[in-house]
């Protein structure tokens, strides 16, 4: 039975955790298994000085020797890191800064990750009328995980809330299974956040007893993860923490359990819908900077010791008429083009330690408003206040 105890601790500075909780767990990590839609590039590129003006003679271009304009939503980016990277950095990160039992998943899109003693888990895309949603689905049995994936990725493309909710009782059935809705109210269509919350609203009313927890992400704004926690306190959802990684930066927001595996983990969250979330430091920096730091990540030279050498280039695919996929160092023959060189190098600049430094300073603001009294209680790692739904 519910208990409804859905708790957010911000861990600012203090005492480690141990004492009250043994596990910390990190969910929400993208690796170089994940595709990632460039869908957006022309509504930003056709805006950006000087960026515009290349952007524009490129696309004519190929319009002339094509007779038609790229598709960008047939083309796409991979994360920078292996998942063997992204599982040893959450998990070190756990127990060296944190010293607790670490508990690591990866949710990479619409494919199954399972590597080690990591469960299978995937980040499901589905879209209901063109809303798109994302669903953490994690701890598949191990047997049937590729099956299953299968299943569900094969649907996504033509689905209605019937239909999806019917896939959502069928994963139901495995009592193991724990489903998540990943960042409920992320507009990621630009279809307005108001017909999102609207379809995410009717969504959870039909699909409570089948959706176990609402996710407090590690990319999106404080008010829209306290407005999350308070809708799953309203309907009686467990609440996640999901960082939902893409680069180097490890997840700034985790999961705080007694667990010592994943199952005891999904029973306590999916039966007793009940969410211990961590916030750690890095999460209360602007966002905007955050967000800043993962797109130079994708552009940068990999630091010592992460085990990936490949080029920026080579991380990003364009599928043309014929069907092939290939990177963009097969387009530009493993060369950036003069138009491009200013806005890589800029980026690249970006990614030096005296450039960022400067970055920090100039976005040093706090998403979090924060009272004075408030302020006391996250001086203290042990401390946490229960969110409430009014």
């Amino acid at each position: 039975m519910a208990d409804n105890s859905n708790k957010i601790h911000f861990l600012i500075r203090g005492p480690n955790l141990t004492k009250k909780y043994k596990t910390a767990v990190s969910l929400h990590s993208h690796s170089e298994l994940s595709r990632e839609g460039l869908g957006f590039v022309p509504r930003y590129a056709s805006r950006i000085p000087i960026l515009s003006t290349f952007y524009r003679l490129e696309q004519n271009r190929y319009l002339a020797k094509k007779g038609i304009g790229f598709d960008f939503r047939r083309a796409y980016w991979i994360p920078p890191l292996s998942p063997e990277s992204v599982l040893e950095s959450e998990r070190k990160r756990i127990e060296s800064d944190l010293q607790m039992h670490a508990l690591v998943s990866l949710s990479d899109h619409d494919t199954v990750s399972k590597i080690g003693s990591s469960p299978p888990c995937l980040e499901w895309t589905v879209s209901i009328n063109s809303i798109e949603l994302h669903l953490g689905i994690y701890n598949l049995p191990s047997d049937q995980a590729k099956n299953i994936s299968s299943q569900l990725v094969t649907q996504s493309g033509r689905l209605n809330q019937r239909r999806l909710l019917e896939l959502l009782s069928w994963l139901n059935e495995n009592q193991d299974v724990l489903i998540v809705l990943n960042h409920p109210f992320a507009d990621l269509t630009s279809s307005g956040s108001e017909r999102v919350k609207q379809t995410v609203m009717e969504l959870i009313r039909k699909g409570r007893d089948i959706i176990h927890a609402l996710e407090i992400n590690g990319y999106r704004p404080w008010k829209e993860n306290k407005e999350i926690a308070q809708l799953a306190a309203r309907f009686s959802l467990g609440l996640v923490g999901g960082g939902d990684r893409h680069g180097y930066a490890p997840n700034a927001i985790l999961s705080l359990t007694n667990a010592h595996t994943f199952c005891e983990y999904v029973e306590e969250v999916r039966y007793d819908r009940r969410g211990i979330v961590a916030i750690m430091p890095e999460y209360c920096k602007n966002l905007v900077a955050r967000k800043l730091q993962a797109a130079v990540d994708f552009f940068r030279f990999p630091p010592t010791g992460w085990a990936t050498n490949q080029h920026w280039m080579d991380r990003v695919f364009f599928q043309l008429e014929d069907g092939v996929v290939r990177p963009l160092s097969y387009y530009w023959n493993h060369t950036i083009p003069l138009w491009a060189k200013p806005a890589t190098w800029f980026l690249q600049l970006l990614a030096s330690r005296y450039a960022w430094s400067t970055i920090q300073a100039l976005f040093r603001s706090n998403e979090i408003p924060l009272s004075s009294a408030q302020v006391a209680v996250l001086s203290d790692w042990e401390n946490s206040f229960l969110l409430s739904h009014s």
